[in-house]
């Protein structure tokens, strides 16, 4: 349902800002293109269907920092295939990296130092998913990043984001339910909460469309550590709500 709101805001707001006929213009001119949005949006839907794993197996406060690593591999993808850093001094290296090594080691020292509860019986299969949501979810902005130095603009590259997001993010909830009818049923009884799961995906593609924009104009080495300071803001949350 969070996805369902986001696929909502992701067709509503670009179209808002920018009009349909700049998105189609944007269209004809790299069609190509559309396929990098699509898979973007799988990659996504996968790595959140860690998270949601991880959050089950060894909590929020735990699970949260560690699948935020994806900051330190879109650093590496940012390297390795789109030459970001390449000439860069050793100042640009050393608040770069060690930016993103900081706030992840913090965020890690932070969430142990305020567990209360211990884990679950499974909290290696809590850590993999998490490690693992950072890597997929690290990866995704490779697609990202490859639309936006061919031309296209955010606003158009996430209107298809959310085609792909969509579509694996169904096929994984049917899958885990048991089937499309116990899937049905689920919806049908928790139809009064409904709402808000939708109104955090509309939120979350707000915060969304900054980070497309810091991936288009600064690179992910550096758009996607700045925009992992979202972990602070989830472990401060846990601790007040708890």
């Amino acid at each position: 349902m969070m996805v369902l709101g986001a696929f909502v805001s992701r067709w509503s707001l670009p179209a808002l800002i920018r009009g349909t006929s700049d998105i189609s213009s944007d269209l004809r001119q790299v069609p190509h293109l559309v396929v990098w949005g699509v898979l973007a949006g799988c990659l996504w839907a996968v790595g959140n269907t860690l998270t949601i794993l991880a959050v089950r197996d060894i909590g929020l406060s735990i699970a949260f920092p560690l699948w935020n690593s994806n900051s330190l591999v879109g650093i590496l993808w940012g390297v390795l295939l789109f030459k970001e850093l390449h000439r860069a001094g050793w100042r640009r290296w050393v608040g770069v990296v060690g930016g993103a090594l900081v706030l992840f080691g913090g965020a890690v020292l932070l969430s142990l130092a305020s567990t209360s509860q211990a884990a679950h019986g499974h909290a290696l299969r809590g850590v993999v998913a998490a490690l693992g949501a950072g890597i997929v979810l690290g990866s995704m902005y490779i697609p990202y990043r490859k639309a936006y130095i061919t031309g296209m603009n955010p606003l158009t590259f996430i209107t298809f984001f959310t085609v792909g997001e969509l579509a694996t993010m169904t096929l994984l909830a049917i899958s885990f339910s048991g089937g499309s009818r116990i899937f049905w049923d689920q919806l049908v009884t928790s139809r009064e909460v409904l709402f808000w799961p939708l109104l955090g995906g509309f939120m979350w593609v707000v915060g969304d469309l900054f980070q497309n924009y810091a991936a288009k104009y600064i690179g992910i080495s550096r758009g996607i550590p700045l925009s992992n300071t979202n972990q602070l803001w989830g472990l401060l949350s846990v601790n007040c709500t708890v």
